[in-house]
């Protein structure tokens, strides 16, 4: 225990109440020496987060005080402070409701700028490192090598290799001399492959060598980030109780852009509409569980809950005063409510649609509302008195999206229809139809600012979906709708812009788009025409709702069960994002070989990475081949290993068998008429379990020979399929909450085990999401898409216990080797007591938890997310001896 942590846990109760509030009285006395002290020590952080009367908020405003400019503390230090709290304002979501987590969030977050990782060299020499590394090198040129490697063979091919093939095709057929040239074609191109290698060898291994020399010998100059470094080992250090230490860092960097993550708990929270008071104080976001939050934008802090749609509210607008909230519902009683934002109270409600409104917009003398519905009309509304003052009626399908044009006095509306039409707002009367384009509208928005690209004018940025994978984005005339500019071509843009949003303010006016791609937010000056940035905003989820504060320097965006706030200021180009570790895709498939030394991980694009689990570094990538990799399996002699495929077409389809000595070449695959959902390996090694829609395919593993299959009427298709470690039970988790359970030496079914809901009956409406299964193959855990995690004896097929571990289905579950502990993953990883269900420890990630392994030393950890980020984490403050 530390002098500090010691002093505060002996103070009386008062007394440590003052202490946690010292860095207001040192800011106040100008100890900027003391200040910065207690700021970059762990334990008054913990203390201060942990205590009831303090948390988070507080905590963070100590930071500002140290980072006032007449605190005299350098500016080198300084920014080491911004990073320790830009974690913590990163992960306050995470730490209100679980402080026990701060040690691994802080880790999460600030390992990126560790400057020298001495961890390499305790365990290897540096003739060893740098062998390593040119063994890397050769068996994974970078990029730019590989494309040498290929102009290289192209011109190889033309001046060794085509003479000989013209010569080739015109002698006579009995003189062909095809083996040999096939082999002389090989060859050369081995070969000059191996001479572009080598030529790129020595520059590579000498930066390395002078890298590692530097690394090791010569830090002359202390590092920018020394403080934050100190404070970094004073984490690691942390021994008060059971945590997930993070390897390597995982979670988005402080530093970056991101401001802060709210979370949303309901289980319809799906953010559909974001409005931000014209103060730049409050922000209103409308849910899919038919309510509205008015959020304090500085703090994050929920202010009030607003309750009264009875459908998804899909459009919210504030007034120019910042008083009342307009909101508008999917619902089928097609209202349109006004709110006062300080009480919650709803003022008024106005009728008179006659299907769902899916968009509202507020003129800009707070006088007006208009409403865009499914029954194909606009609505002009009085805000004061609620009277619909005008119909608008000229579309002939839903109306889907508006715009107030800048001047005030009229509007643009798009419908399903494909037309934008422009409106009058003094008489509902129709103007001119702007244009028809081809596509159905996503989103339109107004730029009132020049783009030095299409001149000074106001202009209209529109994008639509005209067919599959084509999503036009065109800078139009807002008067006679010809576009000007084309940004669909921009391939930084990705697919699918559903939503835009442009700052409101002349100076460095930007539009921001949101796409249906894995970096969901691109950024793009309006007046330049320039990519300015991209990132991926919810990490693999889709972004459903934008907005801008007024003064245009921060973003807003929601998507599934989250808000998160951006610095606009802070668009980087070089991101330490780029280094966490992930794959391209969704990692759905996670395996650890039998002596814990390496994992497997696979993804939805068909990668399969192989990882050195000490270093946490890639030894391999097998080249892509197939997509679908749901499942992998490890032999228990870890020789083999096996994975699901699917092609792209999904006309071929099953498990591809793997040599872990020889990954280049299959070992053999089996093929299956359905889509192969998850694999299991008997212990035996010798056969392949596999769950393919709804039947087991059992499979020899050395003949690719079906062995068995299992099909039963009543089974449905199967999520997941797991066999028991002493080889007797196949047990499989299927659609429809049910569990079934066979012996697998004859191939009869012992059991169907229907999941009863908490009235005991049966909810066929939910499904088996995951199953994990104990050492000694007595007990089994199901987690399922009702959020249960429950405990069943498998002989007798009764459940047990049923647990409430996650706030949302766990997609993972695996059993530690000594049977006391199960990892399941949601939104979080935990650790928790299979007997009793207590949680020892939880690390909170940034989007869905798909896969989760552990290794044989019952402690280290590894997890795939929906985002494509693998973590790799470590059970600390337990004995498992």
């Amino acid at each position: 225990m530390s002098d500090l942590k010691a002093r505060l846990a002996n103070m009386p109760p008062a007394k440590r109440r003052d202490a946690l509030e010292m860095p207001i009285y040192l800011a106040n006395a100008r100890e900027a020496k003391r200040l910065q002290s207690l700021l970059t020590n762990f334990d008054f952080i913990d203390a201060k987060i942990s205590h009831k009367e303090f948390g988070v908020q507080p905590l963070i405003t100590d930071y500002d005080l140290a980072l006032q400019p007449d605190i005299e503390i350098s500016e080198e230090i300084k920014d080491n402070l911004k990073l320790i709290q830009d974690a913590i304002r990163m992960s306050a979501n995470v730490l209100a409701d679980d402080p026990s987590q701060l040690p691994s969030q802080l880790l999460g977050r600030l390992m990126s700028y560790r400057s020298v990782d001495e961890s390499e060299f305790e365990t290897k020499s540096l003739p060893q490192i740098l062998l390593k590394k040119v063994i890397i090198f050769c068996k994974e040129p970078p990029e730019l090598v590989e494309t040498l490697m290929s102009f290289a063979g192209c011109l190889t091919f033309n001046i060794l290799v085509k003479p000989l093939e013209i010569v080739n095709d015109k002698l006579p057929s009995k003189l062909y001399f095809f083996e040999i040239f096939d082999w002389w074609h090989k060859f050369v191109e081995l070969a000059t492959n191996w001479m572009v290698k080598l030529i790129c060898l020595y520059p590579f291994a000498w930066y390395q060598f002078m890298f590692l020399i530097k690394k090791r010998y010569f830090k002359l100059k202390p590092s920018p980030f020394s403080t934050l470094e100190n404070f970094i080992e004073q984490v690691e250090k942390y021994n008060n109780s059971a945590w997930l230490r993070p390897l390597t860092p995982s979670l988005t960097p402080s530093g970056e852009s991101l401001i802060r993550t709210l979370s949303l708990q309901t289980d319809y929270s799906f953010v559909r509409a974001i409005a931000i008071t014209p103060d730049g104080t409050k922000m209103v976001s409308g849910l899919g569980d038919k309510s509205l939050i008015v959020w304090d934008m500085k703090t994050g802090n929920p202010l009030k809950t607003l309750t009264g749609h009875k459908g998804s509210v899909d459009a919210v607008a504030i007034t120019p005063d910042g008083k009342q909230i307009v909101s508008a519902s999917t619902s089928t009683d097609s209202t349109i409510k006004i709110w006062n934002i300080e009480t919650g109270e709803n003022i008024d409600t106005f009728i008179g649609h006659q299907s769902s409104i899916r968009a509202i917009a507020i003129t800009p003398d707070g006088k007006n509302i208009v409403s865009a519905s499914s029954d194909t009309t606009l609505k002009i509304w009085d805000l004061q008195t609620g009277e619909c003052l005008y119909t608008c009626i000229g579309h002939q399908k839903s109306v889907s999206v508006l715009a107030i044009h800048p001047d005030g006095d009229k509007v643009i509306s798009g419908s399903d229809d494909k037309r934008l039409i422009l409106w009058d707002l003094k008489n509902g009367q129709l103007l001119r139809e702007i244009k028809t384009f081809e596509g159905y509208f996503y989103a339109i928005g107004i730029a009132n600012y020049g783009m030095s690209f299409t001149g000074d004018e106001k202009r209209l940025l529109v994008a639509t979906r005209v067919a599959e994978r084509h999503n036009p984005f065109e800078v139009c005339d807002i008067a006679t709708g010809e576009v000007l500019k084309n940004l669909t071509d921009e391939t930084w843009l990705g697919t699918y812009i559903t939503r835009i949003a442009i700052t409101p303010t002349p100076d460095e006016t930007k539009v921001v788009v949101a796409s249906e791609d894995r970096n969901g937010i691109k950024i793009l000056s309006l007046k330049t025409g320039i990519p300015l940035g991209s990132f991926e905003a919810h990490c693999g989820e889709d972004v459903t709702a934008l907005a801008i504060t007024p003064d245009g320097k921060q973003l807003v965006t929601g998507a599934w069960k989250t808000i998160k706030i951006w610095d606009l200021t802070k668009i980087q180009t070089k991101s330490k994002i780029k280094s966490l570790i992930k794959h391209g895709s969704s990692v759905q498939a996670l395996a650890i070989t039998p002596d814990g030394k390496q994992a497997i991980s696979g993804d939805g694009n068909g990668t399969i990475i192989i990882w050195d689990i000490d270093s946490q570094k890639p030894i391999e990538t097998l080249p892509r081949g197939y997509n679908g990799i749901k499942s992998i399996a490890v032999t228990p002699d870890g020789q083999k290993f096996v994975s699901t495929f699917v092609s792209g077409e999904g006309s071929y389809k099953g498990v591809q068998i793997w040599n872990f000595h020889n990954t280049k070449k299959l070992f053999g695959n089996c093929r299956a008429e359905k889509e192969v959902e998850t694999v299991a390996i008997t212990p035996d090694s010798k056969y392949i379990v596999s769950g393919v829609y709804n039947s087991i395919i059992i499979w020899d593993l050395e003949s690719q020979n079906i062995f068995r299959e299992l099909y039963e009427p009543a089974l449905r298709p199967i999520t997941s399929v797991v066999i028991t470690p002493d080889g007797k039970y196949i047990i499989a988790g299927t659609v429809g909450n049910l569990l079934f359970i066979w012996d697998f030496k004859s191939g009869k079914k012992i059991k169907v085990i229907e999941l009863l809901n908490k009235w005991n009956g049966h909810d066929s409406s939910e499904s088996i999401t995951t199953i994990g299964v104990t050492p000694n193959s007595q007990q089994l855990i199901s987690a399922s898409t009702d959020k249960s995690m429950r405990l069943w004896d498998i002989a007798q097929g009764t459940e047990l216990k049923n647990f409430s571990i996650h706030n949302n289905s766990a997609n993972a579950v695996v059993v530690n080797p000594s049977g006391d502990f199960a990892i399941s993953g949601d939104y979080s990883i935990k650790v928790w007591h299979i007997q009793t269900g207590k949680i020892v420890a939880s690390f909170s990630v940034e989007s869905s938890v798909l896969s989760v392994a552990v290794a044989s030393d019952g402690l280290t950890i590894v997890a795939g997310e929906l985002s494509g980020r693998v973590h790799f984490l470590r059970l600390e403050g337990i004995d498992l001896s």
